[in-house]
């Protein structure tokens, strides 16, 4: 069993088995008020409510043997949904939310919560070992494999204004798929990985072509740059420099066309114009800076 064919089998599996447990939980909830609970405050951590119980029973007698093939068949239609593909997004959202709450008895003494023998088992913050190790950490590193392939193909055949235009959609998407399906923890990792691949290793290119938008007055392309970069670290330094060097290219410039022409009322109107020209696209430009 394999592709979408075992997540649809695990996620119907899944939502059975965990609706029984919560009905079985219900019925022993006497047994988890009073025996478990005082088994759970003398230390016995081989103890579990009834529902932690059934929780851990699936996960150590069928999700350690679908683990591999369920992850691989997830990543499979991210990839296919990056392809511009139609998936069923929910048999992806159904399988995370399995992961996620398969943490539910993984011990975590920096949260006062589920430290706190007060507080039912059955209720403390999940913790994400098992989807961080079985899903997130593969995902990441299938995510930058994608987009490290998809810049260089895209860079080979495009100007770098469409590229930008193109990474501003991927990160959009990104962040989208994340708040669709993912868990929310993944959001911060997933953008910093999205940002080394599309943005970082790729700031010689932006620099290159910064000059060139520069003297095409490309407003909107200059403002798209800059937002890309401003992402980085150290994304900005480079393009600073290099507009002051533009600035100070076009102060020299206009010196000249009057270096020639002798000091009078028409010339002094002309430079005042230019100058003013001047300042009012230097100060479109920083605005957007």
């Amino acid at each position: 069993m394999c592709g979408e064919g075992i997540l649809d089998f695990y996620t119907t599996e899944w939502d059975s088995y965990r609706f029984s447990s919560k009905v079985v939980g219900g019925i022993f909830s006497y047994l988890n008020r009073h025996w478990i609970k005082r088994e759970l405050d003398e230390g016995n951590d081989d103890i579990y409510e009834v529902y932690v119980l059934a929780i851990v029973t699936w996960k150590e007698h069928l999700f350690v043997h679908l683990r591999s093939n369920i992850t691989a068949a997830m990543l499979m239609l991210i990839e296919r949904e990056r392809n511009s593909e139609k998936i069923n997004r929910k048999l992806i959202s159904g399988v995370i939310q399995s992961y996620v709450e398969l943490g539910v008895n993984e011990t975590d003494t920096s949260t006062t919560a589920s430290s706190s023998p007060a507080v039912p088992q059955v209720d403390r913050l999940p913790k994400l070992r098992v989807y961080r190790e079985h899903f997130e950490k593969h995902f990441i590193a299938e995510t930058e494999s994608y987009y490290a392939t998809e810049a260089a193909d895209f860079i080979a055949t495009n100007p770098v204004t469409e590229y930008m235009k193109k990474v501003e959609i991927r990160l959009k998407e990104e962040k989208e798929r994340c708040d669709l399906y993912l868990h929310e923890s993944t959001q911060e990792l997933l953008a910093k990985t999205l940002e080394k691949v599309l943005i970082s290793k790729q700031l010689e290119l932006f620099q290159n072509e910064f000059g060139n938008l520069l003297e095409s007055n490309k407003d909107s392309d200059l403002e798209r740059m800059y937002m890309l970069c401003d992402r980085v670290e150290n994304g900005l330094d480079e393009l600073r420099l290099a507009l002051q060097r533009h600035i100070a290219r076009q102060g020299e410039m206009a010196l000249d066309k009057i270096v020639d022409v002798a000091i009078n009322v028409s010339s002094l109107i002309i430079f005042h114009d230019f100058v003013i020209s001047f300042f009012k696209k230097l100060r479109g430009i920083l605005i957007s800076y």
